[in-house]
């Protein structure tokens, strides 16, 4: 999937065509979209999409320890770690070092698409994935959903205003935002 995302001027359609043609030349994509960023002032900052070449989506595989596949759906304003291989080995590292077990309960925050929860789901008795993005929870779901996950239960919202208090974790996952963690989230963690 390649993204190209505008703000401003319009974009004409010939130079979107040119755009299009000239990716084509260089690899191979299941997905092109255009994000249109829209800004007003006092409005939070918002994205209108285009498909300019097929699905609105993707589906990308990853394999566990076990060499066992597990898919995800990802749209453009879901965050998926865009290089797989090492997602898979960053997954893989951090679960280890995490020594889980089936007795645990583990917090999964700023979870994007599920990514790393539904492979610690396989791992811990439950998963609590909490996300902002309302489209990358949107995938989680149907990411829980392929991968057969009946353990992971998501959250939407900030992860300061949302965090279960009526359970407490075993083990916290976080792959924070640009931002960092807030002061908040560390002390409810």
């Amino acid at each position: 999937m390649a993204i190209l995302t505008i703000s401003g001027h319009p974009v004409e359609r010939r130079h979107l065509d040119t755009f299009v043609t000239a990716l084509f030349e260089v690899t191979l994509l299941d997905s092109i979209v255009l994000r249109r960023q829209i800004i007003a002032k006092k409005q939070p900052t918002r994205f209108e999409e285009e498909i300019l070449y097929g699905k609105d989506h993707i589906h990308e595989i990853l394999f566990d320890e076990k060499n066992e596949s597990l898919c995800f759906k990802i749209r453009p304003a879901s965050f998926f770690q865009p290089n797989t291989l090492q997602a898979e080995k960053l997954i893989k590292k951090a679960l280890s070092l995490a020594h889980l077990t089936a007795e645990q309960t583990l917090f999964d925050l700023y979870c994007g698409t599920a990514t790393i929860g539904i492979f610690a789901s396989r791992h811990v008795k439950t998963v609590y994935g909490i996300e902002l993005n309302p489209a990358a929870v949107e995938d989680a779901k149907e990411n829980v959903k392929f991968n057969n996950i009946n353990n992971l239960h998501l959250i939407l919202g900030d992860v300061s205003g949302v965090m279960p208090l009526d359970k407490r974790p075993d083990v916290v996952l976080v792959d924070p935002p640009r931002v960092g963690l807030g002061v908040k989230t560390i002390e409810l963690s």
